[in-house]
């Protein structure tokens, strides 16, 4: 049931937290939660109340260096051989939440597809505490084997519709050529001309 991990290497883990409880009042407060190994960097700070009336509100931030993130993985760094920043920050409480996710100077390769580089990417997305109305906007630009793309794509949401537009345009798709497969030996005793002699 679990999908199979490659080998990892994780160097060092630091995990620094702060944070009150006050049982009086019922509430925790984090003032600082953060997450460090190579290559990614994660904060969170938040506060809860848990007494008659539930209330909650927190914020959150991470950005991971794909490079030096892919170093972990040594069999997905030599497959995809990742490059560039991946950010993102989001907030979250008892009206709803927002988030927002960039990239900037990707890179990587997949095999039968190719190189994909100077990739850039803005995502934004506000949601109400019920999740039944809210918009997101989203950019995707960048090169594919050389070769220009873009996206576009924007959601808007309401109790009774949801309504998306998204756009792809390129000016030329060049994909490498697939490895021919190689033919195989005729096995032992295999006639591989069958044609009949022809008889006068």
């Amino acid at each position: 049931l679990w999908p199979t991990l490659p080998d990892f290497a994780v160097s060092s883990i630091q995990v620094n937290t702060q944070f009150q409880a006050d049982p009086a009042a019922q509430t925790v407060q984090v003032d600082q939660f953060s997450f460090a190994m190579p290559g990614v960097n994660a904060r969170f700070s938040g506060q809860a109340g848990y007494g008659e009336k539930p209330a909650y509100q927190g914020q959150g931030s991470f950005d991971i260096n794909l490079a030096e993130a892919a170093r972990l993985f040594p069999s997905w760094e030599e497959q995809y051989r990742p490059a560039g920043t991946l950010q993102g920050s989001g907030s979250w409480g008892e009206t709803g939440g927002e988030a927002a996710l960039s990239l900037q100077g990707g890179a990587w390769r997949i095999a039968h597809m190719g190189e994909f580089s100077g990739v850039s990417a803005e995502f934004s997305a506000r949601e109400n505490a019920a999740w039944n109305q809210g918009n997101a906007t989203g950019s995707l630009h960048g090169k594919l084997n050389g070769e220009s793309f873009e996206s576009r794509l924007t959601l808007v949401q309401n109790p009774q519709a949801l309504d998306a537009d998204v756009s792809l345009r390129a000016g030329r798709v060049a994909l490498p050529p697939l490895a021919q497969p190689a033919l195989a030996e005729p096995a032992d005793g295999f006639v591989a001309d069958t044609s009949l002699p022809v008889t006068q």
